[in-house]
């Protein structure tokens, strides 16, 4: 039990230049010109260490007391109460320090090995496009609010639904990631069930995609006549991509030595 020696009255009245004990390790520092503040004197290793503990303008008498206790706790399991929180505040600071981007990054960093290459490179894009440039910037912590979750999605949410809605799944991942590093706290601002489900409309009910009519396959061959009257290389893709009902991702990246040749087109239409 610490024996308490200063009150309140004591130290708006003390103007002598000193340490003034209040026990336990607490002092009241008088400086010339009577500014005061607290302080937190302490053994540690043969170590005598002084901490400060802020102004009597902004800590009371009170909470002094309260942080020293604090700290007498810290000093009796041997660890020293400064390393203590200049730790806590490098922690905070990084805590600060960690932007959407940054976060996003080291997440798809940390994924991308059990990723094909192009769903890896389809996260950078769309973050790239409709993410980074509103909210890059912004710390972790910000961007866990249900208003800065909408200003990414609803311009986009009528207008480019599938693509909104794969936006919103992985900023929900993105922070579900934060949140057990301790960047940010709090409920997902992105999850759906519950949450964005009330302000947003459900994908399928925005409306219903409008397809390409299909050509009827009675007009495929006057249509394939046409079509071979062009000499041009997209001329040729398309002409390809019907013959081997391929898709376009097929079409687009084949190379000349995967096939012999197309039919219909002699060696001289060749590109590499």
């Amino acid at each position: 039990m610490v024996k308490e020696k200063l009150t309140s009255s004591k130290v708006e009245a003390a103007r002598r230049p000193g340490l003034l004990n209040d026990g336990g390790g607490l002092y009241l520092a008088v400086a010339k010109g009577s500014s005061k503040s607290w302080c937190f004197r302490f053994m540690l290793g043969r170590r005598r260490r002084t901490m400060g503990l802020g102004g009597v303008e902004k800590i009371d008498l009170h909470k002094a007391r309260e942080r020293a206790r604090q700290y007498r706790e810290l000093v009796e399991q041997g660890i020293d109460p400064i390393d203590h929180r200049r730790s806590g505040r490098a922690v905070a600071a990084a805590k600060t320090a960690m932007t959407f981007r940054k976060a996003a990054l080291a997440f798809i960093d940390g994924k991308k090995s059990g990723w094909t290459a192009s769903y890896a490179q389809q996260w950078i894009i769309h973050f790239e496009t409709y993410v980074f440039p509103e909210i890059g910037p912004l710390p972790m912590q910000m961007v866990n609010h249900t208003d800065v979750v909408l200003k990414i999605l609803e311009p986009i949410w009528e207008t480019r639904t599938q693509t909104a809605w794969r936006i919103r799944g992985r900023l929900e991942m993105i922070i579900n990631w934060a949140k057990s590093l301790g960047y940010c706290t709090g409920e997902n601002a992105a999850r759906w069930e519950g949450h964005l489900e009330h302000p947003l409309a459900r994908p399928g009910q925005i409306r219903s995609v409008r397809h390409h009519p299909a050509l009827p396959y009675r007009d495929v061959p006057a249509f394939l006549k046409k079509l071979r009257r062009h000499r041009g290389m997209a001329a040729i893709a398309l002409d390809f991509t019907l013959l081997t009902a391929g898709r376009q991702k097929e079409t687009r990246l084949a190379r000349w030595s995967e096939f012999d040749s197309l039919p219909g087109y002699g060696r001289s239409q060749r590109r590499e």
